[in-house]
């Protein structure tokens, strides 16, 4: 048997496979849409954000008319508190 015998031998299985996960992964998509019809991202909003650093950011997102205040950085996201609605503040002081 030549190289190119031994190639199509490695190649056409591989090949096989990559087909295989492509098909997968988008009937994996076409189940996730029907499964959650009502889950979009309309129901979250970044209302405004702060970057505090080169890998801290403050994030204030409201969720189903609630609002919350996260730190985003370098290892994840962390909820800091709930946001109670209150009477507008002054921003200068």
């Amino acid at each position: 048997m030549g190289t190119g015998a031994n190639a199509s031998l490695v190649l056409w299985p591989m090949a096989v496979v990559l087909a295989l996960l492509v098909v997968a992964a988008l009937l994996a998509r076409r189940f996730r849409q029907q499964r959650m019809p009502g889950c979009d991202n309309a129901a979250i909003e970044i209302l405004a954000s702060r970057r505090l650093g080169l890998q801290v950011s403050l994030l204030l997102v409201q969720v189903d008319g609630r609002k919350f205040l996260l730190a985003a950085t370098r290892s994840g996201i962390v909820p800091l508190a709930p946001v109670e609605s209150g009477p507008e503040r002054d921003r200068r002081g």
